[in-house]
C-alpha cells in the first residue's frame, strides 16, 4: 500500500471519478482493489462530520496561531 496520506488521497481522487477504473487504478499504484475499498471505508465515513470537525480544528488553530504570534 502507498506509504503516504498524500499518495493515498491521491488514490482516492482518482478512484471517485465517474469513469474510474479500479483495477487500472490499483494496478497502477501496485496495490489491490480491496486496498482502495479500505481508502473508501474510511474516508466515506461520515463525510459532512469529517469536514466540520476538520473546519473546527481549523479554527482553533487559527486562534492559537493570533495569541502566539
Amino acid at each position: 500500500m502507498p506509504a503516504t496520506k498524500e499518495e493515498r488521497r491521491k488514490i482516492i481522487l482518482e478512484a471517485l471519478q465517474p469513469d474510474a477504473n479500479l483495477t487500472q487504478i490499483a494496478k497502477k499504484y501496485g496495490i489491490t482493489r480491496r486496498a482502495i475499498y479500505f481508502y473508501f471505508d474510511h474516508v466515506l465515513d461520515d463525510p459532512k462530520r469529517r469536514m466540520q470537525e476538520a473546519e473546527d480544528e481549523a479554527a482553533f488553530r487559527r486562534q492559537v496561531w493570533e495569541l502566539v504570534r
